[in-house]
């Protein structure tokens, strides 16, 4: 995304309301949710316990704020798409831009995700309707329908010194993070946020005009828009021990979809146009529901059936299973 969407990241502030647009949606909404304490443990525990076991499994070293060399990050990427959870799946690195393929995320990640989707289907299915009236074939529409919501997932890391609010890497997301859920699964930090354009006082900070300043504890869950707004994030000074542990769900988009040169393919993250103000109208009005314990593994148990039965298949063709 660095590589390749210079022009919208990094603090570029929001487009201003113009005159005569008071039916406009100003704020972009930001729904909050807390996962129970059994699900937030499940879903911690599926993940690795040590820095060695992060890097076997994939994880990148992350540098975003060169002035701190104390504070250590890294990430993984993988993939929840329904029906693919023993797949890779094609997408694009995040970070550069380059073609990536994804590995299934832990079933446990991707059980989560398939029940979110489900307890939160009648306001998707919402949403889906409301993007095929925009567009059948263009935008959001050919995401939903392939499923693609909260299916592109980055697992991150961070501990050692703190990110303090003066240096935080204030930043606009890419437009898979037009739903974007947000789940913390160990540790705290400060989600800074400028949701909606307001005066700037002379000589005041850019990144304290409007901002707010939300902590994200422990089992916190969040669903909002982030590529229509900027936003950064403190992380307080930490141990490995209590190192902060956050899931990014986004949607999982294609290279054409990322990368459109034809704007008529593009995801329009203007803040004011019909896409994000169709998102916005709906993340207004709904009420987000995170799925209980028994619900995600029951996910789970369906996606070890299904891991069976194909492994099945598989010797009874007398292949052989790698």
């Amino acid at each position: 995304q660095a590589a390749r969407f210079g022009n919208i990241i990094m603090g570029q502030s929001v487009v201003t309301v113009s005159s005569g647009t008071a039916d406009l949606v100003e704020e972009a909404p930001l729904l909050c949710a807390v996962l129970g304490e059994d699900l937030q443990n499940y879903l911690f525990e599926c993940l690795p316990s040590d820095e060695d076991g992060f890097e076997r499994n994939g994880f990148e070293h992350c540098v975003d704020i060169k002035g701190l060399p104390g504070h250590k990050y890294m990430e993984g990427y993988f993939h929840a798409m329904p029906g693919r959870h023993e797949q890779t799946v094609p997408s694009v690195h995040p970070r550069w831009g380059c073609p990536l393929d994804r590995r299934p995320a832990p079933l446990q990640l991707s059980a989560f995700c398939a029940a979110f989707r489900q307890v939160n289907a009648e306001m998707l299915c919402s949403l889906q309707r409301t993007v095929e009236r925009i567009s059948k074939r263009r935008g959001l529409a050919p995401v939903m329908q392939r499923q693609a919501c909260f299916a592109d997932l980055s697992v991150q890391i961070h501990w050692g010194d703190e990110v303090p609010t003066q240096q935080a890497a204030w930043h606009v997301d890419a437009p898979n993070s037009f739903l974007h859920l947000a789940l913390g699964l160990q540790g705290r930090r400060a989600l800074l946020a400028q949701r909606r354009k307001v005066p700037r006082v002379p000589g005041q900070p850019r990144s304290e005009v409007g901002t707010e300043t939300l902590w994200q504890e422990p089992g916190a869950a969040y669903l909002s828009t982030p590529c229509c707004f900027p936003h950064a994030v403190h992380y307080p000074q930490t141990t490995w021990e209590q190192r902060i542990v956050a899931v990014q769900c986004r949607l999982l988009l294609t290279d054409d979809e990322l990368f459109a040169v034809d704007n008529r393919e593009a995801l329009d993250t203007d803040p004011h146009a019909t896409l994000a103000q169709a998102i916005f109208r709906h993340l207004s009005q709904a009420h987000l529901q995170i799925p209980s314990l028994a619900e995600v593994e029951a996910h789970h148990r369906r996606m070890d059936e299904s891991d069976f039965r194909t492994r099945a298949s598989i010797h009874a063709d007398g292949l052989q299973v790698q």
